[in-house]
């Protein structure tokens, strides 16, 4: 009697450990594949597509002379590291303070200029860890131009702390770090 006691209350342990131990497992690859250079690259598609979404829709409104939004999203906040995000605001304090502009380009759409948007050959370049590197090309209108993401994981999610895109007006500067450039001016 004493065994056939034993064998129901480990079968009982045993029904009530299952459902947790699947649940954690559940977790582990939930959290795995956020990680992942799988979803390192969805989250550099899915970033990329709304930037392009909202600068095309703003090239449409401009080209049929309406009137531009008076809420823009906040791309930096949205998808930017929170490193990124302090340098920036010290950046545009500064700014600000001297009038003196860094941002002679936008390094949203690779160009001063505002023409019809869309990336291509998005990639993984590396991942490791908490950190990933994603290259893909811009274009805005007939401008092409490479780019590279370095990404951190933070706050959950994959979100990007440089951006590396190159520099087409000035043959001296092949490329440019954004926010390198910006820990620059700040110094």
């Amino acid at each position: 009697m004493d065994s056939q006691i034993f064998k129901w209350m480990m079968a009982l342990a045993l029904m009530l450990y299952l459902p947790l131990l699947f649940e954690k497992l559940r977790n582990i690859k939930k959290t795995d594949y956020k990680r992942s250079g799988e979803y390192l690259k969805t989250r550099a598609t899915a970033i990329y597509s709304h930037v392009t979404n909202f600068y095309n829709s703003l090239y449409q409104l401009r080209t049929a002379g309406g009137a531009e939004p008076t809420v823009w999203p906040d791309l930096d906040r949205l998808y930017c590291s929170d490193d990124w995000n302090q340098v920036l605001q010290s950046v545009q304090q500064a700014e600000a303070d001297d009038g003196e502009s860094l941002f002679d380009w936008s390094y949203w759409t690779c160009s001063d200029t505002l023409e019809l948007l869309w990336v291509n050959h998005l990639e993984v370049v590396d991942h490791t860890g908490d950190q990933g590197t994603v290259s893909l090309v811009v274009h805005n209108g007939q401008k092409a131009v490479p780019v590279l993401l370095t990404m951190v994981y933070e706050r959950g999610d994959w979100y990007i702390d440089e951006i590396t895109n190159s520099w087409t007006r000035d043959p001296r500067y092949p490329y440019r770090e954004w926010k390198q450039a910006m820990k620059q001016r700040l110094a």
